[in-house]
């Protein structure tokens, strides 16, 4: 079965935010509370190990607002080691008063742990209808090692990292679908049906007029005036019509309403240049079209 594909940018526990602040109920020696905000996987925090404590990383976002507003979508993501732990669930808590000093009854996701090998895993969850600022990674001790029953020992924690729904993009397995959108900017992505030739069940074949390859023009490109998908768009409406004209984009080439695509490459690295008049500089940009299959 197809899986989509997320994309993760701009945790907002990175150790470069010095905005967010992160605190632990206690550490184990060479364990820093630290750890868990940088991205090197050879250092870690691990809490003491105990077998009636509930143990606990806590970040303060300074506002309420750090992971979003109210009822939206946010992720945490953990990096752990769990081999030769007794500790078999990580949870992210809440404090229903929003409290840094408060019970965090309020759970919102957890962590299953894997005891095989390092495990990386995501969670989402829905912002409270009341945004917090405060949010612990809690490793309980009676519902995740077995309070009471001689097991004390907790897993460490490679990484902790949060994000908005803004900076988490999914790339949909579905030919045709839009995720998060198809608006022209940064982080936007489309998957799309592209081809130039196609082969039917019995062999028949077919070939897409627009995915036609071979065809090379050179573009003359001002800077100055102009984007560069532009200029390649109005070549190419001079060699096939509008039709082919609109699979030019920012980000790539496609056809909203077709499924005829074709590509175009830049041909070579050597691109020639001029002058014509002050402040305006002329390149010549040499292309190709080849299929899409």
């Amino acid at each position: 079965m197809a899986v989509d594909t997320m994309l993760f940018f701009q945790n907002l526990l990175d150790y470069r935010n010095s905005g967010v602040l992160l605190s632990a109920s206690g550490t184990a020696i060479g364990f820093a509370s630290r750890y868990a905000r940088d991205p090197n996987f050879a250092t870690a925090w691990k809490p003491p190990d105990s077998e009636t404590t509930n143990e606990y990383l806590q970040v303060d976002g300074a506002t309420t607002g750090w992971l979003g507003a109210a009822t939206e979508t946010a992720y945490c993501a953990i990096a752990y080691d769990a081999r030769g732990a007794d500790q078999t669930v990580i949870g992210l808590n809440v404090d229903a008063a929003d409290n840094p000093a408060g019970t965090f009854a309020t759970n919102l996701a957890n962590f299953t742990l894997e005891k095989t090998a390092v495990g990386v895993q995501y969670v989402s969850f829905a912002i409270s209808s009341t945004a917090k600022r405060y949010y612990r990674l809690t490793q309980p001790s009676a519902s995740g090692r077995g309070s009471g029953t001689g097991k004390t020992r907790t897993a460490k924690v490679h990484a902790w990292a949060m994000f908005d729904k803004d900076t988490v993009f999914t790339i949909s397995s579905t030919p045709g679908s839009v995720f998060p959108h198809d608006a022209v900017v940064a982080h936007r992505f489309q998957i799309v049906d592209r081809t130039a030739t196609e082969e039917t069940g019995v062999g028949a074949r077919m070939a897409n007029q627009y995915g036609a390859s071979g065809h090379t023009f050179d573009i003359p490109f001002e800077r100055g005036t102009r984007e560069l998908y532009e200029a390649v768009r109005d070549e190419l409406m001079k060699q096939g019509g509008a039709r082919r004209a609109n699979f030019i984009q920012h980000e790539g080439i496609r056809n909203p309403s077709q499924a005829s695509f074709f590509l175009c490459r830049l041909a070579g690295d050597r691109w020639g240049g001029e002058k014509p008049y002050i402040d305006q500089f002329s390149i010549s940009i040499p292309f190709s079209t080849e299929g899409w299959n």
